[in-house]
């Protein structure tokens, strides 16, 4: 009899604990412009104490406080606000034609990417692709095989450099 990881819900737990969140590329650009815009600020107070110090001859304790309250000032506090309208801009326009999307930030992972296989019912159910057919300008195929393994056969066999431009088999 086992007890805590060494039974079956503790082996799921562990699983789920070593599964890695995958950053969405809206968040992933959203940091990468606070990085900039946070250097960008902090050059331009330094410059601007410097410059009011050295050439202005103010007192540094004026400057410092001026400094600090237009870097604070600097900062966008609206910018999160921006980004959940447009979101839900985004959501509304999905429910138009007929999406349902439970979590905005799903929106910014639709939108960042260039195919989505679906089956007949519109419902994204595993997080694999797979061919069943090929239309080409040689004719129609039909493609044998599973999941991610390189494996299969092309129906009618033919000439595998003719698919070349469609898919690898």
């Amino acid at each position: 009899m086992a007890t805590g990881q060494g039974t079956e819900i503790g082996r799921f737990g562990g699983l789920l604990a070593g599964v890695q969140d995958l950053t969405k590329p809206l968040v992933k650009q959203m940091d990468q412009f606070a990085r900039r815009l946070s250097a960008f600020i902090l050059l331009g107070a330094g410059l601007l104490l410097a410059y009011g110090v050295v050439v202005g001859h103010h007192p540094f304790p004026e400057m410092c406080m001026a400094v600090v309250g237009l870097a604070a000032a600097a900062i966008p506090e609206g910018l999160p606000a921006v980004m959940a309208i447009t979101l839900a801009i985004g959501v509304q326009a999905m429910a138009r034609r007929r999406a349902i999307v439970r979590r905005l930030p799903a929106i910014d992972a639709i939108g960042s990417v260039s195919v989505i296989c679906t089956e007949k019912t519109g419902t994204l159910t595993r997080n694999e692709m797979l061919v069943v057919a090929l239309e080409t300008p040689e004719g129609a195929f039909a493609v044998t095989g599973e999941g991610h393994a390189p494996e299969g056969r092309n129906n009618p066999p033919g000439d595998p450099t003719r698919l070349a431009g469609a898919a690898a088999l």
